[in-house]
């Protein structure tokens, strides 16, 4: 069954009951009660699985992964580089990390010149600033503030776009997805949602075995060599909204 199938037979669902007597529309909504416990459930078990999964596959610079001058040249900078054990296609590479801003705050930045390293976290609402701490400090010299850190902000935009070897991805724990549940069962609206920013992990996927040495490389998208910087940058494959 699709999303909007799902939430069509929903809406018919609550129709039939307002049709029902009181005693009848009482025992349907304590039924509906216990479904909705087991779907929740399913969700939490399903949620840890998929993020313990991840975690424990994602690197950190200087585990596996390390920050050396890019291959593109000297005006790329520094680049991400797999370091010792070579990484499989579609795993886990190494998390995207930085401080947490709003959508609002992260234009002002770009407005002012001084972001260069945006992520989309969760759409309209939160942003990584790969520039920075979690706390908002700027981080002055990476290869040593950042060792035991995710680095999937270093990785570089190769520009031809077949030199690519990974994408952004993200995943939502237990919080997220239970309220992602939540808005495709028409319980509430996604507005009303509270989406929690620690409650997902941002990181980069791999598109093809990474060899020990190889550069990490990722599309930034056409927005940002436009001008119009990362927050335009694509959302995850398998990610979902």
């Amino acid at each position: 069954m699709t999303d909007v199938e799902d939430l069509t037979a929903t809406i018919r669902r609550r129709r039939r009951r307002r049709s029902r007597s009181p005693s009848r529309r009482a025992a349907d909504e304590s039924d509906e009660r216990s479904e909705e416990s087991s779907a929740q459930r399913r969700v939490r078990q399903q949620a840890d699985k998929v993020c313990n999964a991840v975690l424990s596959e994602l690197t950190t610079i200087d585990d596996n992964v390390v920050l050396r001058p890019s291959t593109l040249g000297a005006n790329a900078g520094l680049g991400l580089f797999v370091a010792e054990r070579r990484i499989a296609k579609n795993q886990p590479i190494t998390r995207y990390e930085g401080e947490l801003i709003r959508q609002d705050e992260a234009r002002r930045r770009l407005a002012r010149g001084e972001a260069t390293h945006l992520r989309r976290h969760i759409p309209l609402r939160w942003v990584l600033d790969g520039t920075r701490r979690a706390d908002g400090t700027r981080i002055g010299a990476p290869r040593q503030e950042m060792s035991g850190r995710g680095g999937g902000a270093y990785a570089n935009d190769p520009i031809a776009r077949e030199r690519a070897n990974a994408v952004f991805d993200f995943v939502d724990c237990e919080a997220n997805r239970l309220a992602l549940e939540r808005f495709r069962s028409g319980t509430l609206p996604l507005r009303d949602e509270p989406f929690d920013p620690l409650e997902r992990i941002s990181f980069l996927r791999a598109t093809r075995d990474i060899e020990p040495g190889e550069e990490v490389f990722v599309n930034y998208g056409d927005d940002y060599w436009r001008g119009q910087r990362p927050l335009s940058l694509p959302e995850s494959a398998s990610g979902s909204e």
